[in-house]
């Protein structure tokens, strides 16, 4: 080993000064950088708690509003559809056919008669007829929806009132409510029945909109 060391000394002591320079040249290299580039300190990691609360409270909300939006959009597409479809299969009563062809051409007073005229005569039928009276007004209010807000919401109400389980006429009750565009100032509720009671179905958000305005 002694003999070793003695035949290699030149060359290890070339590699230690060798190190030895590098290890030199790359502190002062990292001062250098430290200076530029000063190392964060825990402190510079705190974080504005409230502020980021509210950030991703507020993103949230944002994704939330959007599909909102949308269900509710497809659900107004889906009670005009029903109310057109309403329409067609009693084509053969008077008016009926002259209201369709309104609607062609965006009239839809003639229609929304007819539905208000239907609710009213099955409301005087007694119990028996309140479903159909119900869905009358469903009707009414789908179609008054696209430019009488306030009417709109006096049939939803009336849907809730006849039929307190009918989770659309909830639906349709909070999406006229709520909707920003349509907004529609508190009408006169029913008397009749008083407030309905909330129906044991799974509430959707514009259900649960549609109580906490009636």
């Amino acid at each position: 080993m002694a003999d070793w060391l003695i035949r290699n000394a030149v060359p290890i002591g070339v590699a230690a000064a060798i190190v030895a320079t590098a290890w030199y040249f790359f502190d002062w290299i990292r001062l250098f950088f430290g200076w530029i580039f000063p190392a964060k300190k825990p402190e510079d990691f705190k974080l504005d708690v409230n502020q980021l609360v509210e950030k991703l409270l507020a993103e949230s909300q944002a994704r939330t509003d959007l599909r909102y939006e949308l269900e509710s959009r497809n659900q107004e597409i889906a009670q005009l559809r029903s109310a057109i479809e309403a329409l067609q299969a009693r084509r053969g009563e008077s008016g009926i056919p002259d209201a369709l062809e309104r609607l062609k051409v965006g009239d839809t007073e003639k229609a929304k008669q007819i539905f208000r005229d239907t609710a009213a005569r099955k409301e005087t039928e007694g119990a028996k007829a309140k479903k159909e009276a119900a869905q009358a007004y469903r009707h009414l209010g789908a179609l008054a929806y696209l430019n009488e807000p306030k009417e709109a919401r006096i049939a939803y109400e009336k849907v809730v009132a006849l039929e307190p389980i009918n989770l659309v006429g909830w639906n349709q009750l909070g999406a006229v409510c709520w909707n920003p565009g349509r907004s529609a100032p508190a009408s006169t509720r029913p008397s009749s029945s008083g407030k309905s009671t909330p129906p044991t179905a799974t509430w959707t958000r514009a259900a649960r909109r549609g109580r906490s305005c009636w």
